[in-house]
């Protein structure tokens, strides 16, 4: 297959899934990691946020993959999806905002594999800092909540990055930007509860980020008022304020269902090997595999506040 064909079928295979897509070179990646060195030697990141999310990205590709020549990163449209436990006798209706999905990356990864492999290319996932390679590469620009903003997706999207030894033949690096209306508006501002998207700077006071503490176990702080919870993992609350997201606010998915004695388990933190294999296949269609600990306090939260 000639390679300007394996571009065109690329192209193709992406559009189909509705997403968009950019090829960096790969030489960026060194130049990503000195912006992120350099943003915390100056104290922009909260120490714990910084070793707990920042420290374990990858600038190299792996040992077995050391050809890889470029990056591709997609952003494939994703709505928020509304999960129903009943608890109580009652149905409760709960929200995962868009980018946890974890499907959208295994079908763009088998479609893409599709063209590459037979042309005698390969593709491996990588653990990058996604939004800021995306914004770099003008796939998308940063709201004034630090969220990632693409054309026609606003912040429903999923970004994804893959290494690949595909050439990359037409890549731009730019300064990455803020949303021209972000320059004006503040609705963000005012929704954020806790107070993380503040005036004084641009970049994210993440540590004071609702996301940033219910995905992980460590004792959520007093400032983040139990009726502040109001999504399995993650935030909305900017989201749903932001201008930007009019169009796709409303764009939500009912997935799944649990039953009294399956929400009854996992709020009991009953241990994932044990539960009924229905239970588990629900979980893993959700992506919700590896955060399964979190689980217990974080619809528990939702339920009983």
């Amino acid at each position: 297959m000639q390679k300007d064909n394996i571009y065109v079928q690329l192209n193709d295979v992406i559009n189909n899934h509705q997403a968009v897509y950019r090829m960096i070179k790969i030489d960026y990646l060194s130049q990503v990691e000195s912006e992120i060195q350099d943003l915390n030697s100056k104290g922009f990141f909260d120490k714990g946020f910084f070793r707990e999310r920042l420290t374990s990205f990858r600038f190299n590709p792996p040992d077995d993959f050391n050809n890889a020549e470029s990056v591709l990163m997609v952003a494939v449209p994703q709505p928020a999806l509304i999960i129903s436990f009943v608890y109580k006798g009652s149905e409760h209706p709960v929200t995962l905002p868009p980018t946890y999905d974890q499907q959208t990356d295994r079908a763009i990864m088998e479609s893409v594999e599709g063209i590459l492999n037979p042309a005698g290319y390969r593709l491996k996932r990588a653990r990058l800092p996604e939004k800021n390679l995306a914004a770099h590469s003008g796939l998308m620009r940063y709201g004034r909540n630090n969220i990632g903003y693409a054309e026609h997706m606003g912040s429903f999207h999923r970004p994804a990055a893959f290494y690949t030894d595909l050439p990359c033949e037409d890549s731009q690096w730019i300064q990455p930007e803020m949303m021209e209306r972000c320059l004006k508006c503040k609705a963000c501002i005012k929704a954020c509860p806790t107070g993380a998207i503040g005036e004084d700077r641009f970049l994210l006071h993440a540590e004071r980020c609702i996301t940033f503490h219910n995905e992980h176990l460590k004792e959520i702080p007093e400032y983040v008022h139990p009726s502040m919870h109001h999504c399995l993992l993650g935030c909305m609350i900017c989201q749903k304020v932001c201008p930007e997201n009019k169009d796709f606010v409303k764009w939500v998915e009912v997935r799944e269902h649990f039953s009294e004695e399956e929400t009854l388990c996992i709020l009991n933190g009953i241990p994932y090997d044990t539960l009924k294999s229905d239970t588990r296949k629900k979980l893993d269609r959700l992506s919700l595999t590896e955060d399964y600990n979190l689980l217990a306090r974080n619809l528990g939260l939702l339920l009983t506040t």
